[in-house]
């Protein structure tokens, strides 16, 4: 489904690109290249002893995500995961590991947590992490098979960011519909994107333009 693809560049560029960044010194660096080589040649046990030392000396955010990281590599999930708990307490709201968290809880399918962690996130670089955790929400619902469940004002900004986060304009007619369902055709009109990809969604917003009166 479309929300599966929601988080791929916001979180792709978190777990596998910051911990390229400098993070708390030099030895910090050496140590998680050092992990990172013994994971490569399969050393797990050299790796997971050293990981245990380093994690000590990781304070900034983008350092406890490549520690957390790499536990997720050596299939330590439960460490992992205290790691970014731990890192949470101090920095709480960070949105960088909010968003390693809120991924990390929706793929464990632990729904409820997933949607807390999110809340920040709305209105953020990482809000399709927020949108996902909240349409996953209501599919477990006993309202699930019904259109009209998926047709209700207060999904309007998480379609918003779920389009934010992906460039499918499907999620802005999503928005779209349920302002024309209540006769607003001026809000549905104002959500059309600068750019449409295809003739069926050039097609659809013409719609919404002409009930909008444009």
């Amino acid at each position: 489904m479309r929300f599966q693809r929601l988080l791929l560049l916001p979180v792709c560029a978190v777990l596998f690109f910051s911990c390229a960044r400098r993070h708390d010194g030099n030895e910090l660096a050496a140590n998680l290249s050092s992990v990172d080589a013994y994971i490569k040649t399969g050393q797990a046990d050299d790796a997971l002893s050293l990981l245990k030392k380093t994690e000590k000396s990781a304070f900034s955010s983008y350092a406890r995500i490549g520690i957390f990281r790499r536990y997720m590599l050596l299939g330590e999930s439960d460490r992992a995961e205290k790691v970014l708990k731990k890192a949470l307490k101090t920095l709480p709201e960070n949105p960088e590991l909010s968003a390693v968290y809120t991924h990390f809880l929706l793929r464990s399918e632990r729904l409820d947590e997933a949607l807390e962690f999110s809340r920040c996130l709305e209105g953020t670089s990482y809000g399709s992490l927020y949108s996902e955790a909240m349409l996953k929400k209501r599919m477990t619902t006993g309202e699930a098979q019904s259109t009209a469940h998926f047709l209700k004002d207060d999904l309007v900004p998480v379609y918003v960011e779920a389009y934010n986060g992906t460039g499918d304009d499907r999620w802005l007619r999503d928005s779209a519909l349920i302002y024309l369902a209540v006769g607003d055709y001026e809000a549905a009109a104002a959500l059309e994107p600068s750019s449409v990809p295809d003739a069926e969604g050039a097609f659809f917003w013409a719609l919404v333009q002409f009930d909008a009166g444009n």
